[in-house]
């Protein structure tokens, strides 16, 4: 049934997983390939308020439609995304994480189950401006506990300000998880900005520089660091950058993940020490494209039955201009009808504007 779960998903790239040749022809007829990535949606001046925008994910199969809404991810370092998987019912969880800074992020993945026990760990690295979607059962490829019904949480750590968006498929038809959060790491402290390098042991306050407008400049985060493992863990997974659309499996080579240990000092240039009530603006990743007031939605998809439909609701009394751009998933431009980039669009007061990638 997981096969014919991901028969369903991968039209173009079935060859991978697919021995089930009536569900490779259901989807033939479809043709044209999938194309995953991100959209990041800026207002044109303001700071956005009154400005709402969603996404619909709709997959068409044999002429049923699924259909599912998603809201735009904050960033965040540190969330979790509940967790479902039953490879007799073809039910799965997918990720997606975007990493819209221009450096490459590490982030670790850990998988708990009902009763908050780790049962597996992974670290992955993600480029800058680039993004990742998997299901759980392929991030934690060969854990035992995931070849019957399992649920659980996974949490998910990173070093940099990530989008993450989840989906728990059955079958063809999938629903989107609530929006990820930043979550207090487990040993909260008073959130510092740090000029030099030092020992991070212990709660420290640093005397934060102040811009003339009396806010702390933006800063990076620290991550919490996950509990030591203490049994071999499968090979780190690097660099992925593959989709929903292409999804082979993360084969262990047998060597041991090194257990991560407790980070002992902390790099010059400014380092915040993140809360649950800290919140990380987009970065500004182009002329005129994030910043404060933009809005990140992890995956959008064109092609081979998918596609998605963006909203933008103004609720004001005044007309208000944004302008939306499209990437895929190696952070190069998503080729839709209308282009990758609509540089002004004008959202009437009241009004709504919606974008679809078909």
């Amino acid at each position: 049934m997981k096969r014919l779960l991901f028969a369903f998903l991968l039209p173009i790239f079935c060859v991978l997983f697919c021995s089930s040749q009536a569900a490779m022809a259901q989807n033939s007829e479809i043709g044209t390939p999938i194309e995953t990535g991100f959209a990041i949606i800026t207002p044109l001046g303001g700071d956005g308020q009154g400005l709402g925008v969603s996404e619909v994910f709709g997959l068409e199969v044999n002429g049923i439609l699924f259909r599912s809404s998603v809201l735009p991810s904050p960033m965040v370092t540190l969330t979790s995304v509940f967790t479902r998987t039953d490879p007799s019912s073809a039910i799965d969880t997918g990720l997606a994480i975007v990493n819209p800074n221009a450096n490459t992020v590490t982030i670790v993945l850990r998988l708990n189950n009902d009763q908050g026990i780790t049962i597996a760990t992974r670290t992955i690295f993600v480029g800058g401006l680039q993004q990742i979607s998997r299901f759980v059962t392929e991030l934690f490829f060969g854990t035992p506990e995931l070849l019957k019904p399992f649920s659980g949480l996974l949490f998910i750590s990173s070093d940099f300000p990530v989008g993450v968006l989840g989906l728990t498929f059955t079958g063809p038809s999938f629903t989107a998880l609530p929006v990820a959060t930043q979550l207090t790491p487990a040993n909260p402290t008073t959130t510092v900005v740090i000029t030099g390098t030092t020992n991070v042991s212990g709660v420290q306050t640093f005397n934060a520089p102040v811009n003339t407008a009396g806010a702390i400049p933006p800063v990076l985060p620290i991550p919490p660091v996950p509990p030591t493992i203490t049994t071999p863990l499968p090979t780190t997974i690097t660099e992925i950058p593959s989709t929903f659309s292409n999804l082979p499996p993360v084969v262990p080579n047998g060597t041991p993940t090194v257990v991560v240990t407790p980070t002992t000092t902390v790099p010059t240039g400014g380092v915040i020490v993140v809360r649950g009530d800290v919140v990380f603006p987009v970065p500004l990743i182009g002329a005129g494209i994030g910043g404060f007031a933009a809005q990140l939605l992890p995956q959008v998809v064109t092609g081979g039955g998918w596609s998605s439909t963006i909203a933008i609701a103004n609720t004001t009394s005044a007309d208000q201009f944004v302008r939306a751009d499209f990437f895929n998933s190696q952070g190069g431009p998503l080729v839709l009808p209308f282009g990758s980039s609509v540089s002004s669009i004008l959202v009437p007061a009241a009004g709504v504007v919606t974008l679809s990638t078909n």
